[in-house]
């Protein structure tokens, strides 16, 4: 450090002016270095200024000359050509189809050839019941259903009857027939016609039927207490008297009416039950 004699003096003279005294050599020495440090602390901040000022432009420069690259854009990578869109085929929707019409299956009467026998041990009709034979149709045979008529002959060596058909009307049934056909039966407030039966034969015809080989033949049997019961009979025996037990027994003679009146049952075309009916 250079100590400057002159300006020092001059500082002292300077400071003997102000105060009005002389001058205090100690204290121009501290003035001297006080703005001697004052002066160099102003220079180190200028100087640093500058520095910073230098190395701020320096960065500005720099920038401006090696501008930091931009991020390179990728190369667009080869794609597969768009397939073009499958145009939607819309199926209509289907019509309900409606079910084909179920025709219920025909309920069919059942036959005479299907339906059960009635015992033939048994009197077919008891006097009181509704009863009602099976009207025959035309021709010389007759189809299956059980029947009532006269027995007119037997041949046991064919195993054939002659007989008369009629329609039998037993009980309600009888009256329901007299109302609508001979209402003078029912006269004075009557229920039933008088033999609480009735027998409509509006043509009398005779018609040969075959019996089956095991058909079942029985006629009735009055016994003298009253009592009517069934018994098994002989084809050829109908011919003949009978039960001498029996007041009153099934027979054929030959005339239409009384012990000669049969239910002639037929399955088949053949006469499977040839039964006896006692009427009184």
């Amino acid at each position: 450090m250079t100590f400057d004699l002159s300006r020092a003096l001059d500082e002292m003279a300077d400071d003997a002016a102000d105060r009005g005294r002389p001058a205090d050599p100690d204290r121009v020495v501290g003035l001297r270095r006080r703005r001697r440090v004052v002066r160099r602390g102003a220079a180190g901040v200028a100087a640093l200024a500058a520095a910073g000022a230098l190395v701020l432009t320096g960065a500005t420069l720099a920038d401006l000359r090696s501008p930091e690259p931009l991020p390179a854009v990728p190369a667009p990578s080869p794609t597969a050509p768009t397939a073009e869109p499958t145009p939607e085929v819309t199926t209509p929707p289907e019509q309900p189809v409606a079910p084909d019409p179920v025709t219920p299956p025909a309920t069919e009467e059942p036959s005479a050839g299907t339906r059960p026998l009635v015992d033939p041990y048994r009197t077919r009709w008891d006097g009181r019941a509704s009863l009602v034979s099976d009207a025959p149709a035309s021709g010389d045979g007759l189809e299956d259903g059980d029947f009532f008529g006269s027995v007119l002959a037997v041949d046991p060596g064919e195993r054939t009857i002659t007989v008369d058909l009629a329609v039998f009307y037993g009980g309600a049934a009888a009256t329901a027939w007299a109302r609508e056909h001979a209402p003078e039966l029912l006269e004075d407030g009557m229920d039933l016609p008088p033999s609480g039966f009735e027998v409509v034969d509006d043509v009398q015809r005779s018609r040969t039927v075959a019996l089956a080989p095991d058909a079942v033949v029985t006629g009735f049997c009055v016994r003298p207490d009253g009592v009517v019961e069934q018994h098994a009979r002989d084809l050829a025996g109908l011919t003949g008297p009978g039960d001498a037990g029996c007041s009153a027994t099934s027979r054929v003679d030959g005339a239409v009416g009384g012990a000669s009146r049969f239910w002639v049952d037929v399955r088949g075309g053949e006469v499977v039950q040839l039964v006896g009916q006692y009427l009184s």
